[in-house]
């Protein structure tokens, strides 16, 4: 049975893989870690609907988004063939193997796994655990001591064999058969409706006799350089894609209209991926000029190891202490002939 509380080292908001996260993604990781039915061994099943309805304005393809990109960051591991998702540092922190009991019981939720890759990792973290702390009394436990004897897989290694995490698109959309959903990381302008329903404007209960028109057929137009979307319009990589359906790309109606709804989610998730695209190129350039700064210091002889030259950021001039002495110099022949002025004063 899952315990009532859980631990979170305040110490993630100094790790940079972490910071690196899209918003929606450190978002996904607390709702995965704090999760009703997060098991003792950091495990949890993997549905994107259900999870989508942790917060109003998430949908099981943004939940598969943040799920590859945290994948892809080793901070989770998913098997889409048994639906499970495990939390890769839980264990760790949540500081069960310094209490035997927890240990063992965390053992036993391992063992109930279905997925034999995440079984593994669980073996693979607890190992690094038993390396850092070999003098806990929970490595004398039976359960335990059986589930380190089996099989160790690094998740690294189980990255690298999901093609999932890749954010490639899985033909069969399922292949459990139960459900789970798996589409493109960057999906079409027109993906797939969202059965729950979430997104789209609600509408009467009885709309009336007359149903909505049947979109009329479009032909798509050409361009040369350009591309043209699933809606029949140009279209541009890097512009992002239109916020209506090709029917009310001119004229947006109120009236219920479940293609407008699939366009602006598709929007929405083009904006994310921009927004996230940004973030990184900063995040790449300021990595890159601390980079050059650290060159710098280390190339230089005259400032100390965090770039100041006595009480002063240091410029990396080699000449600058001769400029200093100087510059000293005739401030003090300035203050010399001051006094000597003051002095010739005095004496008339």
């Amino acid at each position: 049975m899952p315990s009532d509380y859980t631990r979170m080292n305040r110490d993630i908001w100094s790790s940079d893989e972490f910071l690196d996260l899209s918003q929606a993604a450190q978002h996904l990781y607390f709702a995965l870690w704090t999760h009703p039915n997060l098991s003792f061994c950091g495990s949890v099943e993997w549905h994107p609907g259900r999870l989508a309805t942790r917060a109003a304005d998430l949908t099981p393809e943004s939940v598969v988004e943040s799920g590859i990109e945290l994948s892809q960051s080793l901070f989770i591991a998913v098997d889409l063939d048994t639906e499970e998702a495990l939390v890769r540092s839980w264990i760790k922190h949540d500081g069960l193997c310094r209490q035997p009991n927890m240990a063992v019981a965390m053992s036993k939720d391992r063992a109930a796994l279905s997925s034999r890759g995440l079984r593994g990792i669980v073996v693979h973290e607890v190992a690094k655990l038993r390396t850092a702390e070999p003098d806990l009394s929970a490595w004398k436990r039976d359960q335990v001591v059986n589930m380190l004897t089996q099989k160790a897989i690094d998740p690294a290694d189980f990255l690298a064999s999901n093609p999932w995490t890749k954010g490639s698109v899985n033909p069969s959309g399922n292949p459990s058969g139960k459900g789970s959903v798996n589409p493109s990381e960057n999906p079409s302008p027109n993906p797939s409706v969202n059965p729950s329903g979430k997104g789209f404007r609600k509408g009467p209960v009885n709309p009336g006799p007359t149903p909505t028109p049947t979109p009329t057929p479009h032909t798509p137009k050409t361009k040369e350089g350009g591309e043209v979307s699933a809606e029949g319009y140009e279209g541009d990589p890097k512009s992002p894609p239109p916020l209506h359906c090709s029917q009310h790309i001119d004229e947006p109606t109120s009236a219920p209209c479940r293609a407008c709804g699939d366009a602006r989610r598709a929007r929405e998730v083009w904006d994310r991926n921009e927004a996230h695209a940004v973030k990184r190129a900063q995040s790449s350039e300021a990595k890159r000029r601390a980079e050059l700064i650290q060159a710098a210091i280390d190339e230089c002889g005259l400032c100390d190891e965090n770039g100041y030259f006595g009480t002063t950021v240091c410029e990396h001039n080699p000449e600058r202490v001769e400029t200093n002495r100087r510059g000293a110099a005739r401030v003090r022949e300035a203050l010399a002939e001051v006094a000597k002025r003051k002095a010739d004063d005095e004496q008339l």
